[in-house]
């Protein structure tokens, strides 16, 4: 072989490897094109069926707002009425329902109080800006009538 032909084949297969890297970067790039594409068209897709979801929501918010006829309204507080004892006696206002505990003051005979509750022989009694328990033996209820006098 004659080196001139010799070189001209070293050439055409470095033309011919150009040309297969040439053409596997063309390929390469086709198919990241067709993909991006494919990705983009099915984003589009969810993006308007996500639109079309709101829009639904939307709608069906609506209709029930325009059906809604009735308007909420805060309840209403009923006034508590407050139940009155008198002491029969002179008796003990305690800090608790034991004739153990500490006496906070004494509450002469004929007095009224505002009873808050009452349980096993004691009550809970509020009297002069004051809470304590005294022994249900020594009050009686006052009726409506006097508490109004």
């Amino acid at each position: 072989m004659k080196p001139s032909h010799r070189k001209d084949v070293i050439i055409a297969r470095i033309i011919f490897a150009f040309m297969c890297l040439a053409l596997v970067v063309i390929i390469t790039a086709v198919i990241m094109i067709v993909s991006s594409h494919r990705k983009a068209a099915k984003l589009e897709e969810e993006l308007q069926q996500l639109q079309e979801e709101t829009k639904q929501q939307e709608e069906q918010v609506d209709q029930n707002t325009e059906d809604s006829s009735y308007v909420v309204s805060p309840p209403v507080e009923e006034p508590v009425m407050e139940v009155y004892v008198r002491a029969t006696a002179n008796v003990n206002l305690r800090t608790e329902a034991s004739t153990e505990s500490e006496v906070i003051l004494t509450i002469e005979s004929g007095t009224e109080m505002v009873l808050v509750s009452e349980e096993n022989g004691w009550a809970l009694v509020s009297y002069d800006g004051q809470t304590g328990y005294v022994s249900a033996d020594f009050i009686e209820n006052v009726e409506a009538e006097e508490q109004a006098n």
